[in-house]
């Protein structure tokens, strides 16, 4: 569990040994290997496990989406659009106002579509139990990767312009996402990581257990509370999970937050207010996570931006930036 006490985040891991379950239409998840520390996850159909994807997109204005599932494509698909798949965290569901604002500002900025995954529930995101949620992960990326291949598969949509971009554990829901459609030739665009969980995943070698490079074309990620829990102490370097890897405030204690848990929250309304405006500009690109800012130096024009606008035309590395602490956040 989370317990918030003073201003440090403390996560308690509960993790039952398992050895794996076999969900229907996906196969086998084992508990060995690279997941040994993760207990079993929940599969999709699992009444506790209350998984949804609901589908927004600008022909059809800001109105209530279409619900469907990977037998399905909904009328307000435009297969010429880019698609964005947003997902949530532990502790939250698909009502977080945050996924709203983003899919709102998507619409009002670009002809898109925008796909709102759910996935709460006590056998989900919401249950008490941390590494539960951490192993279903999983199950819900692969479950998702259905989700968007048959909307390229019998929607006529296109893996290069799929995007998903997801908070704290709902980046490595993005990252098996991605690792599970390109093993069946559908490798997603993009995915982007707003603050990836750190607890079972930072510790482990295998970066095969949640989001990096290898899960698209281009994987970006916003670090802002990595000492928390990212890595397995904090005087360690922060994992460099994409391609592109932004510490906003030198990853850690946002302007603002006098909390772990608002600087680690703050990374999904940092993204909110990048969608339409390019001013998350980078200022510096570093050397070492762990040197911040002593490694850094200005790299002018060739600086990358953090959020929506963040382009793979950007050099691979590591970039620091400094935010404000009130919206719109960026100081351009």
């Amino acid at each position: 569990m989370v317990q918030v006490l003073g201003s440090v985040l403390i996560v308690s891991l509960i993790v039952p040994e398992a050895l794996g379950i076999t969900c229907p239409g996906l196969g086998d998840f084992n508990s060995d290997g690279a997941f040994v520390d993760f207990p079993e996850p929940t599969c999709p159909g699992d009444p506790n496990l209350e998984l949804s994807y609901t589908m927004y997109s600008t022909s059809g204005g800001n109105d209530q989406g279409i619900v469907f599932d990977r037998n399905s494509v909904p009328s307000n698909f435009n297969p010429s659009w880019k698609t964005l798949f947003v997902v949530h965290g532990w502790n939250s569901n698909a009502d977080a106002g945050w996924m709203a604002d983003i899919k709102n500002r998507l619409l009002a900025n670009f002809d898109a579509n925008c796909v709102v995954v759910g996935w709460g529930g006590p056998g989900g995101s919401e249950t008490i139990q941390y590494g539960e949620s951490a192993s279903t992960t999983r199950t819900v990326g692969a479950e998702s990767a259905e989700v968007m291949m048959n909307l390229i598969t019998n929607g006529g949509g296109d893996a290069g312009l799929m995007h998903c971009t997801g908070h704290s554990l709902g980046a490595h829901v993005c990252g098996h996402f991605g690792r599970w459609a390109a093993a069946r030739g559908m490798k997603p665009d993009r995915c982007t990581g707003m603050d990836p969980a750190g607890p079972l995943f930072a510790p482990n070698s295998n970066r095969s257990v949640g989001l990096y490079t290898d899960c698209a074309q281009f994987v970006d990620i916003i670090n802002t509370d990595w000492t928390s829990g990212s890595t397995p102490h904090p005087d360690e370097p922060a994992l460099v999970l994409g391609h592109q890897n932004y510490f906003p405030n030198d990853g850690h204690d946002q302007p603002g937050c006098t909390l772990d848990s608002c600087s680690h929250s703050i990374a999904h309304d940092y993204f909110v207010e990048s969608v339409g405006n390019d001013c998350f500009v980078a200022r510096e690109s570093c050397s070492a996570t762990n040197d911040l800012p002593g490694s850094c130096s200005p790299c002018g024009h060739d600086c990358g931006q953090m959020g929506y606008g963040a382009s793979r035309n950007t050099a691979d590395g590591i970039y620091r930036l400094e935010t404000v602490a009130d919206a719109p956040y960026c100081i351009g």
